[in-house]
Formats: C-alpha cells, sequence, structure tokens
C-alpha cells in the first residue's frame, strides 16, 4: 500500500505506512511474519531468496536482512536438513482445519516441515512450522501420512501465532515431543515496522496465506 515517499541515502523512495493517521493500521506482516515466511519457503525446496527493498519506513535494511537469515537459518530445519536423509514433509497448500479440508487462503492456516527417517537414531524426526494467520484460534489436523508415518491427534493455533511441532518416529507414527507445540516468531507487531508485501520467489499458496498479514479468511 503506497501512501507516500521517504528519502533513504539521499534518494527519494515510495513509502509504506501503518498507522491509523494513514488509515492503514494492522495491515502489515510483523517481522516475526516475515521469518516465518522465508522458513516456510525453505522447508518446501527453495534452494535461495531474493530480499527486495520493502520501502517501510523505519524498517531499516539490516533489519530485512536479519529476519530473512532467522528464517532461513531456522535451527529444527537446519539442523534436520544438515543431517542424512532429509526431505519436505509438504507441498500442500491444503491443511484440514476446524475439521474441514480448506486451501491455505480460505483458512490462513499453512504448515510446512522437514523430515528424516534416518536421523534419531533410525527412528526419524520431523520439524513442522505451524502458521495461523487469521483472527481467530483454529484446529490443525494431519490425514496424510509423512514419510509413511501418521501423526495422530490434533493442535491448536491461536490467531496470529507461529508454532513449531516437533516429533520423534515411533513404528508407523510420528510422536510429539513438546506437547502443544513451542511458539516462535513471537514478533508479532502488525502495526509499525514490518514488511508490506512478500519480496521473495516462493510459492503462490504461501503468499496468499501471508500476503495480507492478520486478515480475515473469506466466508463461504
Amino acid at each position: 500500500m503506497t501512501n507516500g515517499t521517504f528519502n533513504l541515502d539521499g534518494v527519494t523512495r515510495t513509502a509504506f505506512y501503518f498507522d491509523d493517521q494513514h488509515g492503514t493500521a494492522n495491515q502489515l506482516l510483523s517481522r516475526g511474519d516475515m521469518s516465518a515466511l522465508i522458513a516456510h519457503y525453505r522447508a518446501r525446496g527453495v534452494n535461495g531468496v531474493h530480499a527486495l527493498d520493502g520501502g517501510v519506513v523505519g524498517y531499516t535494511k539490516q533489519q530485512f536482512n536479519d529476519d530473512v537469515a532467522s528464517g532461513w537459518h531456522f535451527a529444527p530445519f537446519e539442523t534436520i536438513l544438515n543431517g542424512g536423509g532429509a526431505k519436505s514433509a509438504t507441498l500442500d497448500t491444503v491443511a484440514k482445519v476446524d475439521g474441514t479440508v480448506k486451501n491455505i487462503e480460505d483458512s490462513g492456516v499453512v504448515f510446512s516441515g522437514v523430515y528424516s527417517l534416518t536421523q534419531a537414531g533410525g527412528a526419524g524426526k520431523l520439524a513442522l512450522l505451524v502458521s495461523n494467520l487469521d483472527e481467530g484460534s483454529h484446529e490443525l489436523s494431519f490425514p496424510n501420512k509423512i514419510g509413511g508415518k501418521s501423526i495422530p491427534g490434533s493442535i491448536t493455533i491461536p490467531g496470529g501465532q507461529h508454532k513449531l511441532l516437533d516429533f520423534t518416529g515411533a513404528g508407523t507414527a510420528w510422536t510429539l515431543n513438546n506437547p502443544g507445540g513451542t511458539r516462535v516468531f513471537i514478533d508479532d507487531a502488525r502495526n509499525g515496522v514490518g514488511v508490506p508485501e512478500p519480496t521473495m520467489i516462493g510459492g503462490l499458496g504461501l503468499l496468499a496465506c501471508f500476503g495480507l498479514g492478520r486478515r480475515r479468511t473469506k466466508t463461504a
């Protein structure tokens, strides 16, 4: 959303303001959202990102670079990716949310992850990042197997949050090591410094989910 200009390195550039004064409050990706987006991209097989100048007033190049790096080097994913036999857990752009299979744009919920069947002493290891960019809480379940193993039960994701689910293989199932999940990328301020719109190459479904920050989902 363009609503002004600012000066950067002696050059006048398009500016993005997200506040009540400009009528654009609460329409911004937070810095945590930005990092989570990059982590989702990497888990889905992207081998690099190119970050452009976001043009948000008060959001420095260094902060932008730091947020991209934080997502790219998300430790739970990077540990598995740097080990043996790592694979993407899913490329789906749909998820079973509140008991119904919905696409990412309709639900506001996306999950991505990486796994290996040879790590953790041969038991297998799986890490999933779950993001809920809707305003309300949702319940996510996993009807499809990952690496031939099922994920029992479901996980509740409050509105606007990102959670890590850490699993170890146990026979034909994945066992959740951190019940309820662990909240990650906690910076969720969407009314100030952040990113106006994802400016890097990635899946269209993820762009739809993250493109408006916390937003109301479509209703049937």
